[in-house]
């Protein structure tokens, strides 16, 4: 069976691949999948916000860690990420 991204490597060290259980885990199975989404994209959101204010490109690489892990959970359930509406747009703004 193929591993999630995100069992797969870790950006700025090893601390949670060491552990038994990884956050990643408890979250994707405690919160609804709407919610993991909003989490995995709020984090893409922090990173690229805080790169260059912190360890060098080491944000970036975070971010693009969170946005390989949205693509695919986006992937797994059948949504085209470039078909999907914002909130905003679905709003009217």
């Amino acid at each position: 069976m193929k591993k999630q991204i995100e069992h797969r490597y870790q950006v700025g060290g090893d601390h949670y691949l060491n552990m038994s259980i990884q956050p990643w885990d408890v979250m994707r199975s405690t919160m609804s999948h709407e919610a993991w989404l909003g989490f995995l994209r709020g984090n893409v959101i922090k990173y690229l916000m805080r790169d260059g204010s912190k360890r060098g490109s080491e944000d970036l690489r975070k971010a693009h860690h969170y946005l390989e892990v949205l693509l695919e959970e986006l992937e797994s359930h059948g949504v085209e990420s470039h078909g999907a509406e914002s909130r905003y747009e679905r709003e009217g703004d």
